[in-house]
């Protein structure tokens, strides 16, 4: 199902989002041409992962420092072994369809 989340244009200036669907949070960030959609919460200790720093297409979660890959969910090799209890072997990635200049998260 897709949900409106907002302008392409509005995002370029933000850089990223958190938005609220069905009681979950999505963190959705820009990196060059491209939109990406993760789950706005870190496996290890759901720290948020809006609140952390985005450098080229991966994510540092701001509470332990694990981070994750923006495009396939990914979690870093130094992540997985500093933090053996995160369970899954990557996070879940979300498609964002861009429409004229419109943005819309599929679920």
């Amino acid at each position: 199902m897709k949900h409106a989340i907002g302008s392409l244009a509005k995002l370029k200036q933000d850089k990223k989002w958190r938005v609220i669907f069905n009681d979950h949070p999505y963190l959705i960030a820009i990196v060059g041409h491209h939109v990406f959609a993760i789950p706005d919460q870190c496996p290890h200790q759901d720290a948020s992962l809006f609140q952390g720093k985005i450098v080229g297409d991966t994510v540092t979660c701001p509470l332990h420092q694990a981070k994750f890959n923006l495009i396939s969910g990914e979690i870093d090799e130094v992540s997985k072994m500093l933090y053996f209890d995160f369970g899954p072997e990557k996070i879940t990635t979300h498609k964002v369809v861009i429409e004229g200049d419109q943005l819309f998260l599929e679920l």
